[in-house]
């Protein structure tokens, strides 16, 4: 699934009211040439969004990137470090043109998460 758009659309219910939520976020395609299944999702600001609690107590989602509409999985957020520097390296390449900072920057980003599409 090659997609070129700027942000996905996540839908998590609310860890405390059930309310569905809407969340604009940046994000990456794990290996988009080959249909990807893994989305990383990032939110600048704060260290935990209130996203990741609602995806903490109901891992069940959903996401739109571009037109395509998705049933997805919360996996966790990134915990190894290598693979954390590779997602953000990931999301260094795509967003460059849109940060004011250098990779550098970047190498302390902890506010990545991963789903499973379903």
């Amino acid at each position: 699934m090659a997609v070129d758009v700027t942000h996905a659309v996540l839908y998590t219910d609310s860890a405390t009211t059930g309310e569905s939520r809407r969340h604009q976020l940046w994000f990456v395609l794990e290996r988009p040439e080959l249909d990807a299944t893994l989305v990383h999702l990032f939110s600048a600001g704060k260290s935990r969004p209130a996203w990741v609690d609602n995806l903490t107590a109901k891992p069940r989602c959903r996401l739109e990137i571009g037109t395509h509409r998705f049933e997805a999985r919360f996996r966790g957020p990134l915990t190894d470090p290598g693979e954390s520097r590779r997602v953000v390296a990931l999301f260094g390449d795509k967003y460059q043109d849109r940060i004011r900072s250098t990779p550098a920057v970047w190498s302390g980003v902890t506010g990545v998460i991963t789903v499973d599409l379903l």
